[in-house]
């Protein structure tokens, strides 16, 4: 049955092959992957976004942001997510606002710096007090379009009269394919 759903969102995700990016992620219990599209412009993303935990459950996202490029390597995003939880728990939605980064560095120029940061108070959320998806990653250009990466990744939901439940705490490892 998994096999059935990753090829259906294959298929779903391929007339979109104009895209910007392919990210994907792997730990021990979190499949997370990201789809960047392009197709509003040059500098405006959209983006599609899940994670899966074996436990936890799941959380879909879909974005749309505003990119800024410096040089080759550098870039800045700020937009907003629509965020879906679907969990054991209690399933919740959320608007989170937020961006993320990448910073070449100048003295090893295939080494990257990331990170990301999305948040929704408990104003633009139904079903959950919050959600912080917050993120850091240390890459190296292995190809001209490919970069591989370890990060760290932490997805928090708060809900109402409830602890707050974590998606994901958990150190990975990634690729990130540009098209």
């Amino acid at each position: 049955m998994r096999q059935a759903w990753l090829a259906g969102l294959a298929l779903l995700l391929s007339p979109l092959a104009q895209a910007d990016s392919l990210d994907l992620q792997l730990s021990s219990d979190v499949f997370s992957g990201r789809y960047s599209s392009g197709l509003l412009g040059k500098s405006a993303n959209m983006d599609f976004g899940f994670q899966h935990h074996t436990d936890n459950g799941n959380v879909a996202t879909v974005g749309l942001e505003v990119e800024q490029i410096s040089g080759k390597r550098d870039s800045l995003a700020l937009g907003a997510q629509v965020v879906g939880i679907f969990n054991d728990y209690d399933n919740a939605t959320a608007l989170a606002i937020g961006g993320r980064f990448n910073v070449g560095l100048p003295s090893l120029p295939k080494v990257r710096i990331g990170g990301h940061l999305w948040a929704a108070p408990g104003v633009t959320t139904s079903g959950a007090k919050k959600y912080v998806d917050a993120g850091v990653r240390v890459g190296y250009q292995a190809l001209d379009r490919g970069e591989i990466y370890v990060g760290y990744r932490n997805t928090k939901i708060g809900y109402k009269n409830r602890v707050d439940h974590e998606m994901q705490d958990a150190v990975h490892v990634g690729i990130e394919l540009s098209f």
